[in-house]
């Protein structure tokens, strides 16, 4: 090729190839890139998930069966910690929504068959594998719980005469009005002496503006409370808000024999009604009393 002469049209055209071929690759990495993350996202959120907790000092194990941008579904969820009782939820399906961008809130919860211990021994109340995500910040301090329903939930309750086992469901927001429903299984209870034998208990509890109400339904085959024996014991109550100052109750109880130091009685009935005043200091308003037996 002589000086002076101009490049051929091959040549001229190679360097708008390579541009060509530089957008290609950076067009097909900003598609590629995202979905790849996007169809990796669920084994991506629990890796996530596993770490978070392990650095609690917790084994998480669990499912995500389904993540989008407005729902999450988790299946055979079981947080373990060495020396703590488990914690299991069976499904847990839980709806979002964005106010902002990049800022998720959970705007409905839905668990089926969570399974959980509580300890009350030494009058203390704790979850104890919970502990371990407390402190946890929720940011400004705005953020409401969001509606829930909780369905079939296992419960155990340990307490210093021995296990309570039960079956739990409640539902409701507590901006408006909760409601749940417990029931007992049959526990023998004994303690310094005294002894309860329970053969069921259910209560059904509504909580509504900060205000409780509800009605307890408990079956006893024996007690025995230091120098008094019960047998065949049932008791119905229940409780009702008046205003913002106080509350009134009734209840009846029956046993087929009561037996003490001083009286026996057999078929007793008492029915009463109480209404307690919290204005300051719990005070006992009114009270009445009936009791009839043999």
């Amino acid at each position: 090729m002589q000086a002076g002469m101009t490049p051929s049209a091959p040549n001229r055209d190679r360097p708008k190839k390579w541009r060509l071929w530089l957008l290609a690759v950076i067009a097909a990495g900003l598609v590629i890139i995202p979905l790849g993350l996007w169809l990796a996202r669920i084994p991506l959120a629990e890796v996530v998930t596993r770490r978070y907790c392990a650095s609690k000092g917790v084994n998480c194990s669990l499912d995500i069966e389904r993540l989008s941008l407005n729902r999450v579904e988790v299946r055979k969820i079981s947080l373990t910690k060495k020396g703590a009782e488990p914690v299991t939820i069976e499904a847990l399906d839980m709806e979002l929504k964005w106010p902002k961008w990049f800022v998720p809130l959970v705007s409905s919860v839905d668990a089926v068959r969570p399974g959980l211990v509580v300890d009350t021994r030494d009058g203390a109340v704790r979850v104890e594998l919970l502990d371990a995500f407390q402190g946890e910040s929720t940011g400004d301090g705005s953020y409401e719980l969001p509606p829930f329903n909780i369905s079939d939930g296992q419960i155990t309750i340990l307490t210093d005469a021995g296990p309570v086992t039960g079956e739990v469901s409640t539902s409701g927001s507590f901006q408006r009005e909760v409601q749940a429903k417990l029931i007992l299984q049959p526990a023998d209870l004994s303690l310094n002496g005294r002894r309860l034998v329970l053969e069921r208990g259910e209560a059904e509890l509504i909580l509504a503006q900060s205000h409780i109400s509800g009605s307890a339904d408990l079956s006893l085959s024996e007690a025995n409370l230091n120098n008094v024996q019960a047998n065949g014991i049932h008791l119905e109550a229940h409780i009702e808000p008046g205003d913002d100052t106080f509350y009134a109750a009734d209840w009846t109880v029956t046993a087929d024999r009561i037996e003490s130091d001083v009286a026996n009685l057999t078929a007793l009935t008492t029915i009463g009604s109480a209404k307690v005043q919290f204005d300051g200091d719990p005070a006992l308003e009114t009270a009445r009393i009936e009791t009839a037996g043999m």
